[in-house]
């Protein structure tokens, strides 16, 4: 049955209780390819528990790949355990001045 633990399947919203995040989290992570593969069912989104398993995994790994002590420069925080990397500064830009 769909919504219980006992199902393959979760939803977003089942999965992002599970995770503790919010669901806006997970549909952004999906749409640029970064959260676990979900399976489109009409309107409906659904994660397969292997499927997010492995990707739990591959975090970890990566995780454990680039540990603070083999990279002194590197910070941890929510988004070095979410296997993202902060965004680096946009360049200055400047306007043409119209008169």
């Amino acid at each position: 049955m769909p919504g219980t633990t006992d199902s393959p399947w979760l939803s977003t919203a089942a999965l992002a209780a599970e995770l503790d995040m919010p669901e806006s989290t997970l549909r952004y992570w999906r749409h640029v390819g970064r959260g676990p593969r979900g399976l489109r069912l009409g309107r409906q989104v659904r994660y397969a528990r292997a499927d997010v398993e492995s990707w739990l995994e591959h975090l970890a790994a990566e995780e454990d790949a680039a540990r603070p002590d083999a990279d002194p420069l590197r910070t941890s925080g929510p988004a070095s355990r979410a296997g993202m990397t902060p965004a680096s500064p946009r360049p200055a830009t400047t306007r043409k001045r119209t008169a």
